[in-house]
């Protein structure tokens, strides 16, 4: 049984998602750099596991670094942290619904014609075994 709007739209097809999207890296925003008066919207991310869920569209920290300096969002991105304390930690992902955020260092950035908000949930929950088994690292993963 599908949804209404999926139905004759032929069966699922199996890909991996290199093969659908692509992947980037954030840039460096510390927390020195954060400003209540900050000319760009920017999430860094330990902020994933303090502020966000699976889908951000409301971003509460902004910096003043220059533009060359930051990587930004598309919307639809799904970002997902490259480090944390524990393979449990960085298993888990969010969808950026705001263009334009500045995505700081230590972030994976998923982006892809797929629907985003499917895919961060998608990842936090049926693959956040399978992430956080691929995870290295003691201290710090």
């Amino acid at each position: 049984m599908r949804f209404p709007e999926f139905r004759g739209k032929g069966k699922w097809e199996l890909k991996k998602l290199g093969d659908v999207a692509e992947f980037f890296k954030g840039k460096g925003i510390s927390k020195e750099d954060i400003e209540l008066d900050g000319k760009y919207y920017c999430i860094r991310y330990g902020q994933l596991y303090t502020i966000y869920g699976e889908i951000i569209n409301n971003v509460y920290s902004k910096t003043n670094l220059s533009k060359n300096l930051l990587f930004f969002s598309k919307k639809n991105d799904v970002i997902i942290p490259s480090s944390g304390e524990t393979k449990k930690d960085i298993a888990r992902a969010s969808c950026i619904l705001i263009e334009n955020v500045a995505l700081g260092g230590d972030l994976n950035i998923i982006r892809s014609d797929l629907n985003g908000v499917f895919l961060s949930y998608y990842l936090s929950g049926a693959k956040k075994n399978d992430i956080s088994k691929v995870a290295q690292g003691d201290t710090v993963v």
